[in-house]
């Protein structure tokens, strides 16, 4: 019997490995979303110093309304992703299992409909830049806007479509065993189950 209980405690030992604790899953949750707002950071603040220079520069309507719209598209992204950063910085310890779960999914549905939303930003550009052409006063402009409209909502479905994959990824493997602790009292252990969605 002795021997039993040691292999059962052996095999628990192990499979209670794979799940990881809170304070780990709430620390990679909140690298996984610094590294993703620096990331749009660097996006935004390299179009923006690049496209200043071409807006400045540039004799082509088309191609200074294209530089133009990426200052402005940009000015945006770099107001969302600083807050964002610093959010992720502050790394505020969730009370409880419960509270990191809805925090995971509350984040990966906005990756979800942030990307429904690029989709119909690519769209619009690439109606601005198929009709560009139907007032040809505003042929230049509208064409440029369009090509832009369509590189930053292309970039920003890459980056929200791999936001949700990771964060969901992240979300599975820290609850893959299904299981958060053993927990000890006076009457035996006992296996404490999160579920996973």
């Amino acid at each position: 019997m002795k021997n039993y209980v040691i292999c059962l405690v052996l095999v628990l030992n192990g499979f209670l490995s794979n799940s990881q604790t809170l304070t780990e899953k709430s620390q990679q949750f909140f690298n996984v979303n610094k590294n993703l707002m620096l990331g749009l950071g660097s996006w935004s603040v390299t179009n923006f110093i690049g496209s200043g220079v071409g807006w400045a520069v540039g004799d082509n309507q088309q191609w200074k309304s294209f530089h133009q719209m990426n200052v402005f598209w940009n000015a945006v992204n770099l107001g969302l992703a600083v807050p964002g950063y610093i959010k992720a910085r502050k790394s505020i310890a969730f009370v409880d299992d419960a509270a990191f779960l809805k925090e995971q999914l509350k984040t990966e549905r906005l990756f979800l409909i942030n990307s429904a939303l690029d989709l119909i930003y690519i769209t619009s550009g690439a109606l601005l830049t198929n009709t560009a052409d139907k007032k040809p006063e505003f042929e230049g402009r509208n064409a440029g806007f369009g090509k832009s409209i369509i590189l930053q909502g292309g970039f920003l479905l890459a980056f929200d479509a791999t936001a949700y994959f990771i964060h969901r990824h992240h979300r599975i493997k820290g609850s893959k065993s299904g299981l958060s602790g053993m927990n000890f009292s006076p009457y035996g252990a006992g296996l404490k189950a999160i579920w996973t969605f």
